[in-house]
Formats: C-alpha cells, structure tokens, sequence
C-alpha cells in the first residue's frame, strides 16, 4: 500500500432540513501511479428508504436538541463515514467536532479511546515502538524487515491476548489520547492511517502505526431477531456482544493474522467481497438473539499495524431475510446520513469499500 493523495471536503450550504442533507465529498486529484480505478457510484441513503431498516425509535427526548443533526445540516449533511477531521489536514475548522472515527462532543453511541501501543503513559517506548526502518520510511509507507515485522508481532499478540479477555488493565499501561469520540457506526471508507491521529489531537505526539481505537457502550434492539455482524477490516476490527466475542473480521489477506483468529468466534462464509474485491472476502460472526427492547452491551476494536491506510466496516444481517452477496446494511445507532462520494471495490482508494455494498442502514437505538 503506497502513499495516496488525501481527500479534500467542501460543504454545500445549509439545506432546509435533515430530509434534504446530502453528502458533498470530493476527492483530490489522484497521482498518475495509482493503479485502482475509481468505480464512479452514487449512494444516497436515508432510513426512510432503505431496503433494510428495523422500526424506527424515538433517540431524543423531545425537550433535547439533537446536537449532532444540527451540525448536520450546518455542515451540508458531513457524517462520520469518511475521514471528515484530519483529511488533507483541514479538519480542525470543521464544527461539533465531527470526525470519521466518532463525535468529539458526546452523545449517544459508543464511546471510543484511543490508545498508541508503541509507548507508555509516559512517553517510554514500547516493544512495540517503531523500528528504524519504518522512522526512515515514514508513516505513509510500510516496512517489512525482520525488525519491524518483531515488532507488528508484539502488536498482534497483544490483541489476540486482549480479545480472549477484553481485560482493560492490558491497556492501562499504553499512552491513552486524553480526547474520547462517540460513534454511531463503524464504517470508515479507506483513509491515510494519519487521519486517526488527526482526529484524536495526538499526530504531534503518535506516529500512525500500531495503535487501536477501543469502542464501548450500550443500545436498544427495537425488534425480536437473531442476528450477526459481517464485516471487514484493514487491519484490525474485532466485535463483542453481551460479553462474547461475536466477530473478527481483520485483513484476511496477510499470513501475519492467522494467531489473531481464534476460531471459536469465526465463521468463514462466502459472504461477499471486500473493497480488494479480486482477494478480500467479507468475514461473518457468529449469529446471536435479541429481543425487542433489550438492553445490549457492546465492545469493539479497531486498529492500525504497519501504518500507510486504515478502513473498517461493520455491517449486520437478519437471519431469514435474503440480502445480495455482498450488500448488507450498516449497523447504525442513529440515523446519520452515509457519504455519497465512495468508491465499492476500488481497492485502497481513499473512500473506497466493499464491492457489493449499496448504501443500506439497520438503525438501533444508541444510549
């Protein structure tokens, strides 16, 4: 993965109301090597529309303001899909806080941490630090001497070993970014690995490799259901429902994960392709019930090994409903606009995704 142009974002102006917000995201004039073409699709879509959507929930009381619609619309309808803060390095002007990895200001959803395993607390570097091939190389590039892979090694094992237990004081050693986000969904169209750095404040203070973002908090499941997440993630995307592990869908296309995947909580199903449509598969979880207003508790990681780009997917189907290989809806905990501008199976493109998907939503509650 080499070095992309970064996206550059401009907002149209305010609409009349949340019904007319579109996203406007234009990319930058890619470099002549660039070997992915664009796939040029248009995806607009709202829950009113959607193909697959749960019942609809009250998320605000009616006496509280919704905060992040508001800043919707101010912004033209920029959601927290692509790389919105940090991009092309514009993002700090943007209002609310809005970025592709969660919401700065709060509300309902899950709450994300940042962490840089390459350093402690103190700033004391890691077994995981950067080797001085990958200093030399730069964040936008990757490395593969022998150092450097020891030391993506440390980072794997550390997941693999915080994943089986999900045990927070693994992490309470690690430099943790004093920002926190809220996110909605987990679906980030590849970005530079930088824009995550970006978004917490902390460029000037973690290099763009082997961090991990956890996500934690509850929703509410409109419905009865059986269900599981499909999903895919460059590197690092791992799932917990209620205390069990339900999903990891990591890059599946590099030898290094293969101790990253117990299999006890993963089904490999021919369930679509990836955004690398000719070689990525989308990774199915393990089915799991609901029932209607039940209160869900839920964990996730992403996370970034090598460094260069990142993007994550999190996607749900219902068991008995037939979906197209491939097309599942975004798991939502709120009905926030999705970006228009992407790119299905245009590889590492910057806005790219899986190949089959087509803009559908399931919206959940978020507390």
């Amino acid at each position: 993965q080499g070095r992309k142009d970064k996206m550059k974002f401009t907002a149209p102006p305010p609409t009349a109301g949340p019904k007319s917000v579109e996203h406007k995201v234009k990319l930058a004039k890619k470099k002549a090597s660039m070997s992915a073409p664009s796939v040029a699709k248009r995806i607009t879509t709202t829950a009113a529309n959607a193909q697959i959507a749960l019942p609809a929930m009250e998320m605000n009381s009616p006496t509280t303001p919704d905060v992040m619609s508001s800043v919707m619309s101010g912004m033209g309808g920029a959601g927290v899909g692509l790389g919105m803060e940090g991009s092309g390095g514009k993002g700090a002007g943007l209002p609310g806080g809005l970025t592709a990895f969660g919401f700065k200001n709060g509300g309902q959803g899950l709450v994300g941490t940042f962490f840089d395993l390459k350093q402690t607390q103190s700033g004391e570097p890691t077994e995981m630090a950067e080797s001085p091939q990958e200093i030399a190389k730069g964040e936008g590039e990757l490395d593969y001497h022998p150092d450097s892979r020891k030391r993506l090694d440390n980072y794997l094992k550390l997941l693999r070993d915080f994943v089986l237990t999900w045990d927070e004081d693994r992490l309470k050693h690690y430099y943790k970014a004093p920002q926190q986000v809220t996110a909605t969904r987990i679906f980030i169209p590849y970005l530079l690995a930088t824009d995550a750095t970006k978004a917490f404040g902390v460029e000037k203070n973690c290099k763009a490799r082997r961090w991990i973002i956890h996500y934690k908090g509850e929703f509410i499941s409109p419905k009865k259901g059986t269900y599981r997440f499909v999903g895919w993630a460059d590197d690092i995307l791992f799932v917990r429902i209620n205390g069990q592990n339900v999903l990891d869908a990591c890059l599946t296309d590099w030898g290094w994960n293969e101790g990253l995947r117990p299999k006890e909580f993963r089904v490999n199903d021919n369930v679509g392709p990836g955004p690398l449509a000719e070689n990525t598969s989308l990774c199915a979880g393990r089915w799991f019930d609901l029932a209607a207003g039940e209160k869900v508790r839920m964990e996730a990681i992403i996370g970034e090994g090598p460094g260069g780009h990142l993007a994550a997917f999190l996607m749900i189907e219902e068991r008995g409903i037939e979906y197209p290989r491939g097309d599942y809806p975004v798991f939502e905990l709120k009905d926030n606009p999705l970006p228009t501008d992407i790119h299905p199976g245009a590889g590492t493109e910057i806005g790219s995704v899986p190949a089959g998907f087509s803009g559908k939503k399931m919206i959940f509650q978020g507390i």
